[in-house]
């Protein structure tokens, strides 16, 4: 059984292109900054040369958004103040690993996973103000029930060091993404 809890801080930068049609393209930029909390269980157990570990995750995501203005080059202005918005995430499926050790003593492993998420706050409902009035405004609809699917590549180089590759992709009704990552990790 393995266990593991997690806390940090995000700061994502925020670049928009909004084309108003005959009003012209308008470039924006903003920021957030996340506090983050969660947890995971999992048992892993082996079967054939593979490492099979039905996984749970849990996840809370409290976001300041800096806040943000736009105007189209028609004079179309809208403001969208700085606050913030919380969200929790669940996670449940399984990933399946296999480890193999080359001849210089690398040890090199991949990852697949997969399986069910849900994410709260279905539509992020902000203030904003156009022109100097004061509205509710909603972004695209981003929570709910969906899927989730990942790869990886490790590359274990010391017994502290290891590189890696990986893929995270994510389905819902009205949000897919699709994330690339890659880096050394190190371990203490």
């Amino acid at each position: 059984m393995q266990a593991a809890i997690y806390g940090g801080v995000a700061v994502s930068s925020i670049a928009l292109h909004h084309d108003f049609g005959t009003g012209g393209l308008v470039n924006q930029s903003g920021s957030a900054t996340s506090l983050l909390g969660g947890g995971s269980i999992a048992y892993t157990f082996d079967y054939r040369g593979f490492q099979i570990a039905p996984t749970a995750t849990a996840a809370f995501t409290h976001m300041l958004f800096d806040g943000t203005s736009v105007t189209s080059p028609l004079g179309f202005a809208v403001r969208v103040p700085q606050q913030w918005t919380d969200r929790f995430r669940f996670t449940l499926g399984p990933t399946i690993a296999r480890t193999v050790t080359t001849e210089r003593g690398i040890r090199l492993t991949a990852t697949v996973g997969g399986g069910f998420l849900y994410q709260t706050a279905p539509v992020t409902t902000l203030d904003a103000q156009i022109f100097t009035a004061g509205m509710a405004a909603q972004t695209a609809p981003a929570g709910g029930a969906g899927g989730y699917a990942d790869a990886g590549i490790y590359a274990s180089l010391t017994n502290w060091i290891t590189g890696f590759v990986r893929w995270h992709g994510e389905a819902r009704q009205h949000a897919h993404s699709n994330q690339v990552s890659g880096g050394l990790s190190v371990a203490f």
